[in-house]
């Protein structure tokens, strides 16, 4: 489900992909989180970078990864112990020589809960490129793992649903990551998000690769063979054939970002949809058919790229389906369903007039958006900027606050820093290069109840997001590859935290005459009697 992508807003054909897709993908945030990020603890676990992540029900952390180099630590008996060393492509610069690309391979890592003990750890791959986008664990503890591979020798197990080399895979193994229980290649298209259903069967959704995708239900007309729709399948508890397979969209370009679902089964999925009315024009296929979104759903397809959600019954039948955008291109990046079916969904803006609630408590166009969509699809119940980017991370915890985590830089909008923010503003490094941050927003008046920056632990840049633990735990992965789990338990001193900039947030040395903001909790009375400037 990438989300590290950049509009493409002046694009003059919907041809251009309007998302440019890096390896940084936006994660789902687990387990009941908390109001306050203050301690680091930093593990000494290598990996290149997290690329999603889930926990047990004892708060083991599993983290996913595609590192190109060896390095990776692995576990006794780990099923494949060793780095496979093999080249992908060459780059070459001017008249130099050209240099090889190294391939990189599936890693999975089960970490103990404080940090401490890297409990079991394999890489999965062939003699290709390997990539894992989303891992889910089964009732046993089981590791499912799905993603994309151009192996042709990637390990498959008998009675596999696909033996023969295909574009993806998926596979499941023990908890201790020593046997490979199940594994086959897939070829219908590139799997974004695998989730597990009540009774036990993979749910894969993705982005169709049309040429190979046979689908059970058609929801689309009209399709440019060149375009892609989005897709959900179910399989049988044996993984031996496909229960069902819905392809969706319209004529031009659909893609899964995110998936979910509900207490009854029911699956939700969204990302971003490019059959607008807007770009017939540029479409070669008559007649031209829209995103189909059905009767009495949201329906503001506009621009370049409009966000959509889709529910199915467990049986994959559609239920609604709606969309909603400005006339730049916008897309989410995560779903989340609480428990009376409202939609919550956070993603990425390119238009300055993305559709906005009165409600909304940022309304100066930033990057980054949040929105709940009613149960039954027909209206946007809130909807606002966040003043910052994207978040990679979302979720809604026990409480139903929505927990976000993501990268603020300077020039993305002033970030909604609490009061007893454990880091409420840009630090030296942060002020030039950015931060990670976490973001809560209560769900009585939809407006932030806690926000903090969480500082740059390695290097210069945000590290990437991979996670948050039952306990209220961030986990990042800096750019010397390490682990750092960020606690919410304990909270700043009461007085001064940070003086910063009034304008920008950015803490330092200040300058006679100019204006600042002081945070800190307890540190004055909660409405001033006077103001004086000194």
């Amino acid at each position: 489900h990438a989300l590290d992508y950049m509009p493409a807003l002046h694009s003059s054909s919907p041809d251009f992909n309007p998302f440019q897709s890096s390896r940084r993908l936006p994660l789902r945030l687990l387990g009941t989180g908390a109001q306050l990020l203050a301690t680091l603890v930093t593990l000494l676990v290598t990996l290149a970078a997290a690329d999603a992540a889930t926990f047990d029900s004892q708060s083991n952390i599993y983290l996913v990864s595609a590192p190109m180099r060896p390095g990776s630590r692995t576990t006794p008996n780990a099923f494949q112990p060793n780095f496979i060393s093999s080249v992908c492509g060459y780059t070459s610069i001017g008249t130099g020589p050209s240099s090889p690309n190294p391939c990189a391979h599936g890693y999975i890592q089960k970490i103990s809960p404080d940090g401490s003990q890297l409990l079991a750890a394999t890489y999965l791959q062939g003699s290709g490129a390997d990539y894992i986008e989303d891992i889910a664990l089964d009732s046993s503890g089981n590791i499912y793992v799905t993603g994309g591979t151009s192996s042709t020798d990637f390990p498959v197990t008998p009675g596999a649903y696909q033996s023969t080399p295909g574009n993806a895979f998926l596979s499941v193994l023990s908890s201790d990551c020593t046997k490979l229980l199940y594994s086959t290649y897939l070829s219908f298209g590139a799997p974004a998000a695998l989730r597990i259903d009540s009774s036990g069967r993979v749910i894969l959704a993705g982005t169709t690769q049309p040429a190979y995708f046979t689908p059970t239900t058609t929801v689309t007309s009209n399709n440019d063979p060149n375009q892609r729709d989005a897709f959900v399948v179910r399989f049988n508890a044996a993984i031996s054939k496909l229960d069902f397979a819905v392809e969706f969209g319209g004529t031009m370009d659909e893609t899964v970002s995110s998936a979910a679902l509900d207490k009854t089964g029911n699956i939700y999925i969204t990302g971003y949809t490019s059959s607008t009315p807007r770009n017939s024009a540029y479409s070669s296929v008559k007649p031209y058919t829209t995103f189909p979104i059905t009767a009495g759903a949201l329906n503001q397809l506009a621009g370049v790229a409009s966000v959509y959600v889709a529910k199915f019954s467990p049986s994959g039948q559609t239920i609604f389906s709606s969309a909603f955008g400005g006339t730049g291109a916008d897309t989410s990046g995560t779903i989340d369903i609480d428990s009376t079916g409202n939609i919550y969904l956070t993603g990425r803006a390119g238009s300055t007039d993305f559709p906005l609630t009165a409600g909304a408590f940022q309304k100066n166009f930033s990057q980054g958006f949040a929105a709940e969509l009613s149960a039954d699809g027909s209206r946007l119940a809130y909807s606002t900027f966040l003043g910052t980017q994207a978040p990679f991370a979302a979720a809604l915890d026990s409480s139903g606050n929505l927990l976000m985590a993501g990268e603020h830089y300077p020039y993305t909008g002033n970030f909604p820093s609490s009061p007893d923010a454990a880091q409420p503003c840009l630090d030296p490094v942060s002020s030039e290069y950015g931060s990670n941050y976490f973001l809560q927003i209560d769900p009585t008046d939809l407006r932030p109840s806690y926000g903090t920056l969480i500082p740059t632990t390695s290097g210069s840049v945000p590290a990437t997001i991979a996670g948050l633990s039952s306990s209220g735990q961030v986990f990042t992965v800096n750019t010397a590859g390490l682990v750092d789990i960020h606690n919410a338990a304990v909270r700043p001193p009461q007085g001064v935290t940070c003086i910063s900039n009034a304008a920008t947030y950015r803490s330092g040395a200040i300058a006679p005459g100019e204006i600042v903001t002081i945070f800190g909790p307890s540190i004055g009375p909660a409405q001033p009697a006077s103001l004086q400037l000194v």
